[in-house]
């Protein structure tokens, strides 16, 4: 559908409108007529567009993982005060939700990234409280299988796409763990170079050729990196120590977002292309179990998270690709431990807990005209 208005030629202008660039986003335009009855384009913009939600997860929950993978993205997994989940489902280009063959075995607490056109599943916490090593894989037909096991069975740890493969680093399982398994891209697994020091509760994020792993538990400040070729150098440490923070790519770096020590965070630390640390605007809202994930050209939105002792946060702050923050539409409902992916050019905010006896089904869906504020 197109909404039309027609100028006059004197004026030059032929017409504005606006229309559907895709499924879920649209555009401005005006064209311009010549003298001669030439008509072009003379500009473009992409319009701004409220989020919405999608159909609900198939049940509420609290740490799921989330990944792109055939066209679409796959939610797996959580935890809902007491039951561990292993439903897995799949959102279409076409914003139609389905489910997958489940996990094969309920777990929270786990991480997940695209491999190989698929999305593999990593570890986690599985009922009665032991860590896993299962690696679950759904390939670009949506079919599962599993993969190589880690090499160390693990909870709260932390991935990240790196040197055409995926690096899994880190966790816990009865102790802080430094282990990091690579993923190539045929799915083979191989053991890499050690963190600097056993940590969980951290975050990773693709940097320059690498990916870098931030902070965590407990006490943490260790920047570590891997480059393409899956050497382990350290960078500048954050600027405070800190766990259950958030990061992913912004402005041809990488962002590092809030999180807790003794007491909740708003700190930003930037990553820059080369590596240098630099430290940004503070968060509106200092938080923890908070979620981050890129949006419209080299943005970064940063969605909910826990604000104090069981009090939830709705708000979304976002960071251009200049580095200036502004606040996007809040969350229907203020939760944390929610989780986050690029979805039609925009973002997929599913889940997520919202007291301490409830979990959110929610998936909304911000396009990335969201982000023009």
């Amino acid at each position: 559908m197109s909404v039309n208005w027609k100028g006059t030629a004197a004026a030059g202008i032929e017409s504005v409108h606006l229309k559907n660039a895709s499924a879920t986003e649209s555009m401005a335009e005006a064209h311009y007529k010549d003298s001669s009855g030439v008509v072009s384009l003379l500009w473009q913009s992409l319009v701004y567009e409220a989020p919405y939600t999608l159909t609900a997860l198939s049940v509420a929950r609290a740490y799921t993982v989330a990944s792109p993978f055939a066209g679409g993205v796959g939610v797996c997994g959580g935890y809902n005060y007491g039951t561990y989940y292993a439903n897995a489902e799949f959102y279409d280009v076409d914003e139609v939700k389905s489910t997958l063959t489940s996990l094969s075995a309920a777990r929270y607490g786990m991480t997940s990234q695209t491999l190989a056109s698929g999305m593999a599943v990593f570890g986690g916490r599985i009922s009665g409280g032991d860590s896993s090593a299962i690696v679950d894989y759904y390939d670009s037909s949506k079919t599962k299988s599993t993969l190589t096991s880690l090499s160390v069975a693990r909870r709260f740890l932390a991935s990240a796409v790196m040197a055409g493969g995926v690096g899994v680093f880190g966790g816990y399982s009865g102790t802080a763990s430094a282990v990091v398994d690579f993923y190539d891209s045929s799915k083979v697994r191989s053991v890499l170079t050690s963190l600097s020091g056993g940590r969980y509760n951290m975050p990773a994020s693709p940097l320059a050729d690498g990916a870098a792993v931030f902070g965590g538990s407990d006490a943490v400040a260790d920047v570590n990196f891997y480059d393409s070729s899956l050497v382990r150098t350290t960078l500048t440490s954050l600027s405070v120590e800190r766990r259950n923070s958030a990061a992913c790519p912004l402005a041809g770096g990488a962002g590092v977002f809030g999180g807790y020590i003794t007491s909740y965070s708003a700190v930003v630390d930037f990553y820059d292309a080369s590596k240098t640390r630099s430290t940004l605007t503070s968060l509106s809202v200092a938080r923890r179990y908070l979620t981050a994930s890129p949006l419209l050209n080299n943005g970064a939105a940063v969605f909910g998270g826990e604000s104090g002792s069981n009090v939830y946060s709705a708000v979304v702050d976002y960071y251009d690709d200049s580095l200036v923050r502004t606040t996007l539409v809040a969350l229907s409902t203020a939760r944390g431990l929610l989780s986050s992916v690029v979805y039609n050019k925009g973002v997929l905010v599913c889940g997520g807990q919202i007291s301490t006896t409830a979990s959110s089904s929610e998936a909304k869906f911000y396009p990335r005209g969201s982000a023009l504020v």
